[in-house]
């Protein structure tokens, strides 16, 4: 683990992002060279869905946002010795950069895979699910464009739909459980890997960017 996790100076530079100022918007034309559409994904551990997904769709630029040092350089590692092109981290706490750093109307996706649960209760306030983050998520994204989500976690999922309805430009598109992997092809997270692997149900929906009229 600790030799793929070494990157060069010049590697670091290319794939790892450097926090941004608190009062400054990403700009993504500038860090990736190119105006293709950009897509999030927070908490996205050692990385299999974002390399993979990366890889899978060359014209669509993929910033990966993970408070986990550890977890940036694993996956700056992955990206690197794949030379994949269009796709960068950034060690930060990702819902502070949504609110902070990401120019409104700017993302043609967003993805929350197996968020922290924070199973005592006394830590629920830590969860990253609420309503001022849907707002933010709602803000970030192009009219029309998804919001990604899945858990293992029943009552994470249901509590995530009740915050839902409660967003105005967030429409709740679909909501469904799976066991396994829809096709074979599909791209999933080490997370989920995990729970097919054990039996669990996995939830998972996609809420649509709407404006205020719809």
């Amino acid at each position: 683990m600790r030799k793929s996790r070494r990157l060069t100076a010049e590697q670091s530079d290319r794939w790892v992002l450097s926090p941004p100022n608190p009062d400054s918007f990403l700009n993504f034309t500038t860090l990736f060279g190119n105006s293709n559409p950009v897509e999030i994904e927070i908490g996205f551990g050692k990385g299999a869905f974002l390399v993979t997904t990366a890889i899978n769709h060359p014209n669509i630029n993929f910033l990966g946002l993970e408070h986990e040092r550890k977890y940036a350089f694993i996956t700056a590692s992955r990206l690197a010795r794949r030379n994949i092109p269009n796709c960068k981290v950034l060690p930060a706490d990702g819902a502070k950069v949504l609110t902070l750093n990401v120019l409104p109307g700017s993302l043609n996706a967003l993805h929350l895979y197996f968020p922290d649960p924070w199973w005592k209760t006394r830590h629920h306030k830590r969860r990253i699910m609420s309503t001022s983050f849907l707002n933010d998520v709602a803000k970030s994204l192009r009219l029309g464009m998804p919001f990604n989500m899945a858990t293992d976690v029943e009552p994470y999922f249901a509590q995530t739909l009740k915050i839902l309805e409660s967003c105005p430009y967030l429409s709740l598109k679909q909501a469904w459980r799976t066991r396994k992997p829809s096709s074979d092809d599909s791209i999933v997270t080490n997370f989920e890997r995990k729970a097919y692997s054990e039996g669990r149900t996995v939830y998972r929906l996609i809420a649509i960017s709407t404006s205020p009229s719809s």
